[in-house]
């Protein structure tokens, strides 16, 4: 896990291009912009997920994710595994996931940068 000083922490690998990035920023008590950068072998372009998550929402069934997740309650960050986690569990479609689909790792380098993501 590893922060750039934005308010993004990514929580995928530290070479984000090369293995997959996490990066999640958030920005309310419940609320979290995730993006989450990953190399698609079927099409061979690195495919970029946008979405937002707020782990308040009710009908996020909290104890399933958890288990799922293997969460622990307790964790300094729990909020934002739970949203990460909420991903997987219930399809990023969920979370108004738009799907940006890449052939250079400028193109996907000049999405993230006004976010202030460096990759």
């Amino acid at each position: 896990m590893s922060s750039n000083g934005m308010g993004w922490v990514n929580y995928g690998d530290v070479n984000p291009i090369e293995n997959g990035g996490i990066f999640v920023q958030q920005d309310g008590a419940t609320t979290f912009k995730i993006i989450k950068l990953f190399f698609d072998d079927n099409l061979g372009k690195n495919v970029l997920w946008d979405m937002y998550v707020d782990v308040s929402d009710n009908w996020i069934d909290r104890k399933a994710v958890n288990d799922y997740g293997n969460l622990q309650q307790n964790a300094v960050d729990y909020d934002t595994r739970l949203a990460i986690e909420c991903i997987s569990y219930y399809a990023p479609d969920n979370f108004g996931c738009t799907e940006n689909v890449f052939l250079e790792l400028e193109e996907t380098a000049e999405y993230l940068s006004p976010y202030g993501i460096q990759v």
